[in-house]
């Protein structure tokens, strides 16, 4: 069975165009909107091949991409961009409902776009990113050196006559 997103329909030409992301690890809920109309709102895998099917539905148009800044970090954002796609991270969108579901937030989030009501986060370079990750990394080793050194039951077992 074809998905919605992998048919071949053109869904829009030459038109202002906002896809709303809820991003997760195994998949994505995306909603797009163009002129207060919605043209797809649907879940796909979460991956940059499923959601490039997509975007190829829509011939000679103006596509903006927003999704919420969270755990799945920016390689989404670097494809968008590395493909010419207009990009943005936003901060976490309350939904104001007391039902919260991916469909509404990707609802939500195209909707705000469309309407230029996000506020933008800022992306670190790809050498912030590695300086973070570099940080983080050895404030782990040093958490993990620290709690070695501070144990009360040796990691090997010595004997009684090496413990001191």
């Amino acid at each position: 069975m074809m998905r919605d997103y992998v048919k071949e329909k053109v869904l829009a030409r030459g038109k202002k165009v906002s896809i709303g992301i809820d991003v997760h690890k195994e998949s994505w809920q995306v909603t797009v909107s163009s002129e207060g109309e919605e043209l797809f709102n649907g879940r796909m895998p979460g991956d940059y091949s499923a959601l490039r099917k997509l975007l190829h539905r829509f011939v000679d148009c103006q596509v903006r991409v927003a999704y919420e800044a969270g755990p799945c970090g920016f390689g989404l954002y670097d494809r968008l961009r590395a493909d010419g796609i207009e990009a943005l991270v936003v901060i976490p969108v309350e939904s104001g409902n007391k039902v919260k579901t991916d469909r509404r937030d990707s609802r939500k989030l195209a909707r705000l776009l469309e309407g230029n009501l996000l506020k933008r986060v800022h992306v670190p370079t790809e050498q912030e990113r590695a300086y973070r990750e570099l940080l983080r990394t050895r404030r782990q080793l040093a958490g993990i050196s620290f709690t070695r050194e501070n144990r009360l039951v040796p990691d090997r077992d010595l004997g009684a006559e090496n413990i001191r």
